[in-house]
């Protein structure tokens, strides 16, 4: 089993227009699942399945329980009401026949995820919680705890050596080069390790005099639509964990105070690079527009390019 699945329901997720859906969310949604993927791939013997709704989609994270091969949990993307949530053990196991051993574990994985999880709805056999909001639950101790439950597992520590979930937690920790929308920027842009653990950018603000065109020129190279826009002031592209935000020129103070921040004001620069599967084709279409390719080298698989606000950013191979 593979990240495929996983892959193909947020790239089907990202490309619903969604109401009222802050595009942080979306964002964050997305590394959410990688991170879940990426833990539960490690059993030799689950699966992932996608299903939609009326009102949405979800990514269903199934194993084997008893002889069973069941919905364990799921990552659910409700469009109507514009909300992520998690939803687990399974709401059907009591029709499903496990025996008093099977349904025993599930009990115990229902109390886990209620005491993991705050601001959750634990009516009946199952726990809901809702995922929006900037304080996202760690989900990846109670994927572990979950794998641990089922029948043919391996051990946490195991290794994977399948190239498929390598490339699963690779996607996890990634390089989202960026300040985070509203703050001042950091120094340096990138991943940078404190105790083995990464610290991930989820947005990159672009800000400058003319919005509505550089949210234009990036949603073209990079082959994306904008999730939200507004030619006066500018819009968002989700690109998987990480959130394109173009919005107005930094006001005078604000440009003074960081010394740079913005095209309009001199200060050090900053490069940051974003890593695309569909190398090839952003390149092709940058090309297309004038001088926008400022640098390339075709071999190590990047290039450099500058939009009409004077944002230069590196496009890397994934």
């Amino acid at each position: 089993m593979d990240d495929t699945v996983a892959e193909r329901f947020l790239e089907e997720e990202e490309a619903v227009s969604v109401a009222g859906l802050d595009p942080l969310d979306r964002a964050r949604f997305a590394r959410l699942v990688r991170q879940c993927v990426a833990n539960w791939l490690q059993h030799p013997r689950v699966g992932l399945r996608a299903t939609r709704g009326k009102y949405g989609m979800a990514l269903q994270f199934e194993g084997p329980l008893g002889d069973k091969m069941v919905s364990i949990f799921s990552l659910r993307a409700h469009h109507k009401t514009a909300e992520y949530r998690f939803v687990g053990p399974n709401p059907d196991r009591r029709r499903l026949g496990f025996n008093k051993e099977t349904q025993d574990a599930l009990d115990r994985l229902r109390d886990l995820y209620e005491a993991l999880l705050a601001g959750k709805d634990g009516a009946g056999d199952t726990v809901t919680c809702v995922l929006n909001g900037a304080r996202t639950p760690d989900l990846v101790p109670l994927v572990e705890e979950t794998r641990r439950t089922l029948g043919g597992g391996m051990e946490a520590g195991a290794v994977s050596t399948n190239k498929s979930r390598a490339r699963a937690q690779a996607k996890v920790a990634q390089t989202a080069p960026a300040p985070a929308a509203g703050a001042a920027p950091v120094a340096r842009a990138g991943v940078e390790r404190d105790g083995g653990k990464p610290i991930n950018v989820t947005t990159l603000r672009l800000a400058c005099s003319e919005p509505g065109a550089v949210i234009d020129f990036w949603a073209r190279v990079l082959k994306r639509r904008p999730a939200a826009r507004d030619p006066e002031n500018g819009g968002t592209i989700c690109l998987g964990g990480l959130v394109l935000l173009v919005t107005g020129a930094l006001d005078s103070r604000t440009r003074e105070a960081w010394g740079y921040g913005s095209s309009e004001a001199p200060g050090p620069g900053l490069v940051p690079t974003l890593r695309v599967p569909d190398f090839d084709l952003c390149l092709r279409r940058a090309r297309r527009i004038g001088n926008a390719v400022v640098e390339e080298d075709r071999k190590a698989g990047r290039f450099v390019v500058k939009d009409p606000a004077g944002f230069a950013i590196e496009i890397a191979r994934d």
